[in-house]
């Protein structure tokens, strides 16, 4: 399909990516990042219609974003462009290497303008399936690390059998599956998980020994939206 495709030529690309069901009831959050590739960026345009208020924040160290919103209902509209072409790469560095979210371009657009809501329903999804009974599978677990009294190498025991029982996968085939974590019976029959499906597996062992373990989420290599800053 591509017999004209030589060297030096000019490829231009238009993507489109559509949201069919959402994470969660009336939420939309979509991260856009510049750079860091072997493209040149240039008539590029980003347009998100709502009929939900839209909130943004952008980093943008090199002045290249031109960002217009109507805030007039029933229609909200955030709308980027860029002022330049734009390019931005790495050198001398090796493959998958973490970088100064700060350098980068971006913009993020939600309908929300903090994670308070969002944090709400996400832990009451997290304390459902933490009040699950334990599968067969993790009651072995649990057993096997009832009778260590050092709390350090009980916890250790813990993690080593989980890794032991299940296969590092992440799931998303679901809308809320990168998220949400599946039932503990889902985990356990799957042999698979995700970090958060570890977490759940782990803190549901551990509160069964007498601990009281708590999940926390985490996100590493963006730049952290201040509350109400979009």
């Amino acid at each position: 399909p591509f017999e004209r495709l030589t060297t030096n030529s000019i490829v231009h690309l238009k993507t489109k990516k559509c949201f069919k069901n959402p994470l969660f009831e009336r939420y939309f959050a979509e991260s856009f990042y510049f750079g860091d590739s072997c493209a040149i960026l240039k008539n590029y345009e980003i347009k998100i219609e709502s009929e939900m208020p839209l909130f943004y924040k952008t980093n943008d160290p090199e002045n290249i974003l031109d960002i217009r919103e109507n805030k007039n209902e029933p229609i909200y509209t955030v709308q980027c462009t860029f002022k330049k072409p734009f390019f931005q790469t790495r050198v001398n560095e090796p493959l998958h290497s973490f970088a100064d979210p700060g350098r980068y371009t971006s913009i993020c657009i939600s309908t929300e303008k903090d994670y308070e809501r969002i944090g709400k329903i996400e832990a009451n999804f997290y304390q459902s399936r933490l009040k699950e009974s334990l599968p067969e599978k993790l009651e072995n677990i649990r057993n096997i690390a009832s009778s260590i009294t050092d709390e350090a190498k009980c916890i250790d025991t813990v993690v080593t059998h989980l890794m032991e029982h299940m296969h590092y996968l992440a799931h998303m085939d679901t809308p809320t599956g990168a998220l949400i974590p599946r039932s503990l019976k889902e985990i356990v029959a799957s042999g698979q998980a995700d970090c958060k499906e570890y977490s759940v597996c782990l803190a549901a062992i551990l509160n069964s020994l007498g601990y009281q373990a708590k999940i926390a989420g985490i996100e590493r290599g963006t730049s952290f939206l201040k509350r109400y800053r979009l």
